[in-house]
């Protein structure tokens, strides 16, 4: 997926859909199920807490390390770290150990990070959807008071937007320019990066 992304220009990154569903935030859950396997829990000795939203298993959930990213940073730091001891000692187990924890904790970045830009898509589609009411009610205001669209002779002044938005003609057309403004592109990203 991280391979697949590479060529993508937008920000956030297009999303994966497998079976209808974005795969890597369908990933973030698919192993919630062991939670509820009371002998797995007492074998590996964790709480259900600790298997929730970890689909790889590590140390931290996805949920913890979303709130403490430098946190998230400091560890893959100190395993590359030891990867690179390992290397100089010439314990090439130890340095296979540590490679691979490495690669599931880039991995469970990626995760945590699709988790962030879903809230991004999603502020992005929340933004859209007012935009699109927001242009619904001027236009249906604007019908019902002045009898037609400004062009015909109408008003361009309605009496209110309907969604808590300015309510004058030349107020409701800034908040729908507003989308430009902010980097909103229309397509389900930001183009600013944010």
């Amino acid at each position: 997926v991280v391979r697949w992304r590479e060529g993508a220009s937008t920000a956030p990154p297009p999303v994966f859909m497998w079976q209808k569903q974005n795969y890597l935030l369908k990933m973030v859950s698919d192993l919630n199920y062991l939670a509820r396997v009371e002998p797995l829990l007492v074998m590996l000795n964790v709480k259900a807490e600790a298997i929730l939203n970890n689909p790889l298993m590590l140390e931290n959930t996805l949920d913890d390390r979303s709130r403490d990213e430098a946190a998230w940073g400091e560890q893959l730091e100190a395993t590359l770290a030891a990867a690179d001891k390992a290397a100089m000692d010439g314990d090439a187990d130890g340095q296979r150990q540590a490679d691979e924890k490495a690669r599931m904790q880039r991995a469970e970045f990626v995760l945590m990070s699709e988790l962030k830009f879903d809230v991004l898509r999603q502020a992005d589609a929340g933004a859209e959807t007012m935009n699109l009411a927001a242009a619904d009610s001027v236009e249906a205001s604007v019908e019902n008071a002045g009898g037609g669209s400004p062009v015909e002779g109408g008003s361009a002044a309605p009496p209110s937007t309907g969604v808590g938005g300015p309510s004058t003609g030349e107020g409701a057309m800034a908040f729908m320019g507003a989308r430009a403004e902010t980097g909103f592109t229309g397509e389900g990203s930001l183009a600013n990066g944010s």
